[in-house]
């Protein structure tokens, strides 16, 4: 036990900072063992965004002073040596496989005697028609300048009170009687 009230005092944070590094220590070391899951199962796309996540978190942890950084830089770099051997295993498993084999191509069916090829010119491609010039359309206003100009409004009252509406036109039928 202290012996001194500074001393006392000094426990008494060092309890107050341990329930505090507490949970950035936990959360790092749940990212990690994410990430090192799955790694092993070999859902590498999954597996970077959860490396990626992982080392932000020791990033913080290490800038908040849960940890220390060359523990930080340890956990770090054995992280990644992980994923990229996975990286690794994955592309030379990927190499080793056959590639698929293409669809089998359609053989010309020959039919009566071969012929030779003719000696004489080839014959001259069709000309081509004229191009006809393009006729430009109208400019289109897009976005805010398309819309058609709002009815002015007057401007609304402030507080409780409303604006009072208009009175109601009369039907016709009320203008004949």
């Amino acid at each position: 036990m202290a012996h001194s009230l500074s001393a006392e005092k000094r426990h008494r944070q060092s309890l107050k900072r341990r329930e505090r590094n507490r949970s950035v220590r936990s959360a790092a070391r749940t990212y990690i063992s994410k990430a090192r899951g799955l790694i092993g199962a070999g859902t590498l796309p999954e597996a970077e965004a959860a490396v990626r996540e992982a080392l932000s978190v020791l990033d913080r942890a290490q800038k908040k002073g849960v940890i220390h950084p060359n523990n930080a830089a340890r956990r770090k770099s054995r992280l990644m040596a992980r994923y990229k051997a996975a990286l690794a295993a994955a592309a030379v498993a990927q190499a080793a496989a056959p590639p698929p084999a293409p669809p089998p191509a359609e053989e010309p069916v020959e039919t009566g005697r071969r012929r030779r090829p003719s000696r004489k010119a080839p014959e001259k491609a069709p000309a081509r028609p004229a191009k006809v010039p393009a006729v430009k359309k109208p400019a289109v206003a897009k976005g805010a300048a398309a819309k058609k100009p709002a009815a002015a409004k007057p401007p609304a009252a402030k507080g409780r009170a409303t604006a009072k509406k208009a009175p109601a036109k009369k039907k016709k039928e009320d203008k004949e009687k």
